[in-house]
């Protein structure tokens, strides 16, 4: 009791009780049942729910339905905690919701530890639409052939590749694939799809410009030993330019900024050619049109 009067009064001192709250004592009360529950001290409750007296407008039920599922993942209280503070949200989706999005995410890995781990690494996965991880693991094994044991090391390794759509992760593959020649069980190694397409190219270019790469012939083979692929991406830019391309800082920075350029004036040369079909088809109309009319 006296910790919900403490928490209540500061809340009210601070001007910060939530709109949609009528009985803020109640909310309160909810509230520090259920941290206890999970285990925290009346400190770490205090300092949570002054804090984060937003949270005392969610709809009880929802919330009882998320602190379940965290602890049939076996989150730990700090954890639990962390997460509704960044991101609150979770616990105004609709009723099921995160049921459905554990269910769906233990399917494709797994272990319920695994779930586990994707959720705290990309805590965003819970706001995901339904179809997205679907979508996104279909596009990983049936267009980009990764194994189902491979699938499952990307999303808990790299779950970040659940943000974007199906389409980059696409991207990302056939770049690497195609253009580098690299192996799927490296793309794994290397935790291809938690980097950027501008990173992956600017590295892969600056090294094959320098002479330090080359993609396979048809028969996997090259003239020169290829940096491994995980230590072209999985590097710091420290890291990249001493023990991979021995090359300085300043130089990296500066092709950088020239692939940058290159892609822009080949963007607008791009887009300049289609301006300069989509002319012509209107002059041949127009064309066309006049000679009806002079027929006449």
């Amino acid at each position: 009791d006296d910790l919900v009067a403490s928490i209540v009064t500061d809340i009210e001192k601070a001007q910060n009780v939530p709109k949609k709250v009528t009985d803020l004592r109640g909310k309160t009360l909810f509230w520090v049942d259920l941290l206890l529950e999970i285990g925290c001290t009346q400190k770490q409750i205090y300092h949570f729910i002054t804090t984060n007296a937003r949270l005392l407008a969610s709809p009880e039920d929802r919330v009882r339905e998320v602190f379940g599922q965290f602890l049939y993942l076996n989150i730990s209280k700090n954890r639990v905690m962390d997460l509704l503070t960044k991101f609150p949200e979770v616990l105004r989706r609709q009723a099921g919701d995160v049921d459905r999005r554990v269910q769906t995410l233990q399917k494709h890995v797994w272990s319920v530890e695994n779930v586990a781990t994707v959720i705290l690494k990309c805590p965003q996965v819970l706001l995901l639409p339904l179809g997205r991880v679907r979508s996104v693991v279909a596009v990983l094994k049936d267009k980009c052939q990764f194994k189902s044991l491979q699938v499952q090391t990307i999303l808990t390794s790299t779950p970040v590749v659940l943000l974007d759509t199906p389409e980059h992760a696409e991207l990302l593959f056939q770049y690497v694939f195609f253009a580098m020649g690299a192996t799927r069980e490296e793309m794994v190694q290397s935790f291809l799809f938690r980097h950027k397409l501008e990173h992956i190219r600017s590295r892969h270019m600056f090294l094959e410009r320098r002479g330090m790469y080359e993609p396979p012939d048809k028969k996997g083979k090259t003239k020169i030993q290829n940096p491994p692929l995980r230590d072209i991406l999985a590097t710091t830019t420290k890291e990249f330019l001493t023990q991979v391309a021995f090359a300085s800082y300043d130089e990296y920075v500066t092709f950088v900024s020239l692939l940058e350029q290159e892609s822009e004036t080949d963007a607008d040369t791009s887009d300049a050619s289609g301006s300069d079909s989509e002319a012509t088809e209107e002059d041949t109309d127009g064309e066309g049109t006049n000679q009806e009319t002079a027929n006449k």
